[in-house]
C-alpha cells in the first residue's frame, strides 16, 4: 500500500530510499527540554494513497455539486423576465468575497476542522433556503449562502492539497471538482421533474459526505494541519509564532499575476459569457425525426443539456492530473483562454445568424469544457510548485512553518482569479442575453421569449 504523508512542523526522520511505503515519523530530539516529553511528541503520520486520492476527490465533488446544480436550474429559480446572469452573480459573488478576504485576514496556520465544519452548515442552510422559501430575495440569499460555502471550501482543500507533496490531492480534488459538474447538471436533469422544492430540497444531505470524507476518511494521524501553538514550548525552543503580514502578502502575490491569475481570469471570463449569456440563446425548433427528441422534449431542455455536454467536458480535462497527462507548460498556459474567446466568438455568432445547427454547437461547447478545465487544474498544479528560495533564515521548525503557510496562502489567492472572471461574466452575460434574445425576436424567431 502507498502513503501520502502531510509535513509537519517539528524534526522528522525520513525512511530510508528503497522503502515501498512512505511515511513520516515525527520524532522529538531526546535533548529537547522535558517540555516536550508529552503525548505529542513522537507521532507516525501514515495516510494511504485511496484515503488521499477518495477524501480529495469527494471534496471537490461535494464543495462545487450545489453551485453547479443551482446554476443548472437558473431558468428555474428566477422569473422569466429575469436574465439568469442573476443567478450566476449571486452564485459567484460571496464565493469571490471568501477567495479574497480569507487569505489577506488571516494569518497563521489554518484550522481546517472549523472549516469544513462552516462549509458544512452554510451549503445546508442555503440550499433550504432555495428550497422552501418561496420568494426571489430568499431565493438569492440562499444561493449566496451556498456561494459563500463552495468559495470557502475550494479555498480550504486547495491549501490543504499543499500538505501533501505527492500529485494525488491536488489532481483529485480537481477531478472532483469537474466531477461535480457532471452530478450536478445530471441530478438536476433528473429531480428538475419534482420542482424546486423537492428537487433541490432533496440535496441539502449532500454536504454532510464532506464531514465524512474529512474526517471518516483522510485519516492523516492528527487532529487538525495546524499544530496547536504552546507559547512556552516556542520560548523553549527559541521559536516565534510564524505569520504572514500584509506586505509578505503582496510580495508573494505579485509574480502570480500574469503567470497564473491572468489566464485563469480570462477562461473563466469568456467560459460563463457562454454559459449565462449566449447558451439561453442557443435555441433550435425541433423537428419530429430528431435523434434527441427524448432529451429534448421541449426547448427549455436546451440549456440543461448545454450545462451537462460542458460539465462533461471539464470533467474529463481536470481528470487529466490524475490520468499522468503532461501538465501544460507555464509559457503556454494562455492557450486555453485564447481558445476559450475563440470558442465564445463562434457561439456568439451562431446565436445571431443560425450555421452550426445543435450538433455543431455541442461539439463547441465540449471544447468549451475542454479549455476550462485544462486552465483550472493545469494552472494549480505549478502555482502548487513555486519554488521557495526567498525563506528566511530562520530556525527549521519556522522555517517550515512559514514554507507551509506560503504554500496555503500561494493556492488560496489565485483562486480568485477564477472567482472574479466569472463575477465579471455574470454582469456583462445580462445585456448580453437581453440583446441577443432582442436582435432574434426582431429576426422572427421568438424561442427565447418562450422559456
Amino acid at each position: 500500500m502507498t502513503y501520502l504523508q502531510p509535513p509537519d512542523n517539528v524534526n522528522d526522520t525520513r525512511p530510508a530510499d528503497g522503502e515501498a511505503e512512505t511515511e513520516r515519523l515525527i520524532t522529538s530530539s531526546s535533548s529537547t527540554s522535558s517540555l516536550l516529553d508529552h503525548e505529542d511528541s513522537q507521532l507516525t503520520y501514515t495516510t494511504p494513497k485511496w484515503r488521499v486520492i477518495t477524501s480529495f476527490f469527494l471534496f471537490g465533488v461535494i464543495n462545487n455539486v450545489l453551485y453547479v446544480i443551482i446554476l443548472s436550474a437558473a431558468l428555474d429559480l428566477v422569473p422569466s423576465t429575469t436574465p439568469k446572469g442573476v443567478v450566476l452573480f449571486f452564485n459567484i459573488f460571496p464565493a469571490l468575497l471568501a477567495k479574497v478576504l480569507y487569505p489577506y485576514i488571516l494569518t497563521g496556520p489554518v484550522i481546517y476542522s472549523l472549516r469544513v465544519l462552516s462549509c458544512l452548515l452554510l451549503s445546508v442552510t442555503g440550499i433550504l433556503l432555495v428550497a422552501f422559501l418561496p420568494s426571489l430575495p430568499l431565493h438569492l440569499l440562499g444561493i449566496s449562502l451556498a456561494s459563500f460555502s463552495s468559495g470557502l471550501g475550494e479555498l480550504t482543500y486547495l491549501q490543504l492539497s499543499t500538505s501533501y507533496k505527492d500529485k494525488w490531492s491536488l489532481g483529485a480534488f480537481a477531478s472532483g471538482t469537474g466531477g461535480a459538474g457532471i452530478l450536478g447538471a445530471g441530478l438536476w436533469w433528473l429531480v428538475k421533474g419534482w420542482g424546486v422544492r423537492k428537487g433541490l430540497g432533496s440535496m441539502s444531505v449532500l454536504p454532510v459526505i464532506m464531514a465524512v470524507a474529512y474526517w471518516g476518511i483522510l485519516k492523516s494521524g492528527r487532529k487538525d494541519n495546524s499544530r496547536k501553538e504552546d507559547p512556552l514550548r516556542d520560548v523553549q525552543l527559541g521559536n516565534a509564532p510564524v505569520g504572514l503580514s500584509i506586505r509578505d502578502k503582496w510580495i508573494l502575490a505579485r509574480p502570480l499575476i500574469g503567470r497564473f491569475m491572468c489566464p485563469l481570469f480570462f477562461v473563466y471570463l469568456f467560459e460563463y459569457t457562454i454559459n449565462q449569456g449566449i447558451s439561453p440563446t442557443l435555441l433550435y425548433p425541433l423537428p419530429a425525426p430528431f435523434p434527441l427528441t427524448s432529451l429534448l422534449p421541449s426547448p427549455r431542455d436546451f440549456y440543461p443539456l448545454y450545462q451537462l455536454t460542458y460539465q462533461t467536458f471539464v470533467f474529463l480535462s481536470r481528470s487529466s492530473h490524475i490520468l499522468n497527462v503532461p501538465p501544460i507548460p507555464i509559457r503556454f498556459l494562455s492557450v486555453p483562454s485564447i481558445l476559450q474567446g475563440l470558442v465564445l466568438m463562434v457561439c456568439l455568432m451562431e446565436s445571431t445568424n443560425t450555421f452550426l445547427g445543435i450538433r455543431g454547437i455541442l461539439v463547441v461547447i465540449a471544447l468549451e469544457g475542454l479549455c476550462g478545465g485544462a486552465a483550472y487544474v493545469n494552472v494549480y498544479h505549478h502555482v502548487g510548485r513555486v519554488d521557495d528560495d526567498e525563506v528566511d533564515e530562520r530556525t527549521e521548525r519556522s522555517r517550515d512553518e512559514r514554507t507551509k503557510q506560503e504554500k496555503e496562502w500561494r493556492m488560496g489567492v489565485v483562486g480568485a482569479a477564477d472567482s472574479l472572471g466569472i463575477l465579471f461574466a455574470s454582469l456583462i452575460s445580462m445585456p448580453i442575453e437581453l440583446g441577443l434574445c432582442q436582435h432574434q425576436v426582431e429576426k422572427g424567431m421568438d424561442l427565447c421569449r418562450t422559456l
